[in-house]
């Protein structure tokens, strides 16, 4: 990964020679395209797009600018705009497999999963050594939980290219996800060695260990996401899952608090700290977290349960009752919905395919994205 002191000297480069006056035409506009993309990459965002605009202006017909335009719109979240660029670097260049496979990751990143795919069956026509292409349509059909065309998609991913480390990584984390924990850990394993700083191979790696209940090991991994990639927010929220399960609530607490602060919308984070805190006595404080909860997530039986523990604990009854009461009424609701699926189900003529449940209470915590 380059350093932002690199990616100024590339900017200079670049000013340099746009000011010097003597360059014209196609080739400056070659020279805004690749200062734009310094400035996308560096997070200069706005700089970025004045400069696209510019080499845009000069070339008209630059399939590349529209292609990194685009993906500096991925960057932004700004799907559509990014998908409008692809579209018209592929209409100028209909024979470039990487316009498609761009097009595709932004298809897969809104759920248009079916268009993703045939971007990346396109890419593969064009180019069927393609290991980028496989590896991204794997993780298309993971979304779609079609996991044995996955597996089929990133073992060729593996085949055509050995030393990809992104291809065994997803393939670990497509593992992980269908609760093969071992296959998994051997295929992190060997993306770390390939990519010693894929920081979401480490955490992918900490997250299997954790469900494998080697707590232990899962701190050392979460550990070395952290110091790969600090501004992690499941990484510290993974983390002070594993220090619960090992009874270290204080260190729990402190990952929750960065978790937290980095990443201040995730409703499951404030349950857990809740119910760290709650641990070590600091009931009020568990409290604040488990309003939090109730606010966002209003028909979470088992917040209303544990805020009224904490209440109890903090010696105010009249609220432990009147919580413990809401509990009892979700739960009792929830019962009864699934009893009334139950019953209509048997109504029907289905009652071999009926299934009681209540809703489910439980947070759980994440693993690392997939990478295409």
């Amino acid at each position: 990964m380059r350093s932002s002191g690199e990616f100024q000297l590339a900017i200079d480069y670049y000013t340099k020679i746009i000011n010097a006056g003597e360059v014209g035409g196609a080739n400056l506009a070659v020279i805004y395209s690749n200062r734009a993309s310094t400035y996308s990459v560096s997070g200069q965002s706005d700089e970025a797009l004045r400069d696209f605009v510019e080499a845009l202006r000069l070339d008209p017909d630059d399939a590349v600018t529209y292609a990194n335009r685009g993906a500096h719109y991925e960057q932004l979240k700004q799907y559509d705009r990014a998908i409008q660029d692809y579209d018209e670097a592929i209409r100028l260049k209909p024979s470039n497999a990487k316009f498609f496979l761009n097009r595709g990751g932004a298809h897969k990143r809104i759920g248009r999963y079916d268009k993703a795919i045939r971007d990346y069956d396109h890419a593969i026509r064009l180019k069927p050594d393609y290991a980028e292409a496989f590896s991204s349509r794997g993780n298309t059909y993971l979304k779609k939980r079609q996991f044995e065309q996955a597996m089929r998609d990133y073992d060729h991913a593996i085949r055509l290219k050995p030393d990809y480390a992104i291809a065994f990584y997803n393939r670990g984390s497509a593992y992980m996800k269908r609760g093969k924990f071992d296959k998994a850990i051997k295929d992190f394993d060997q993306a770390i060695r390939l990519q010693p700083d894929h920081a979401s191979s480490f955490h992918n790696r900490g997250f299997t260990y954790a469900k494998k209940g080697r707590f232990d090991r899962a701190i050392s991994d979460y550990d070395a996401a952290i110091r790969l990639k600090p501004g992690d927010a499941n990484a510290h929220h993974n983390r002070g899952f594993a220090y619960i399960n090992k009874g270290e609530f204080d260190k729990a607490i402190r990952d929750y608090d960065e978790a937290i602060r980095l990443k201040p919308d995730q409703v499951g984070m404030f349950y857990e700290r809740g119910s760290a805190h709650a641990e070590v006595g600091q009931n009020d404080r568990a409290i604040r977290d488990y309003d939090v909860v109730i606010r966002l997530r209003p028909n979470n039986a088992l917040a209303f349960y544990r805020r009224a523990r904490a209440k109890f604990y903090s010696v105010r009854l009249a609220g432990a009752v009147s919580d413990l009461s809401v509990a009892a009424w979700i739960w009792l609701k929830s019962g009864a919905a699934a009893i009334h699926r139950y019953l209509r189900q048997l109504v029907r003529g289905q009652s071999g395919q009926a299934r009681l449940g209540g809703s489910q209470l439980e947070y759980s915590t994440r693993s690392s994205g997939q990478i295409s």
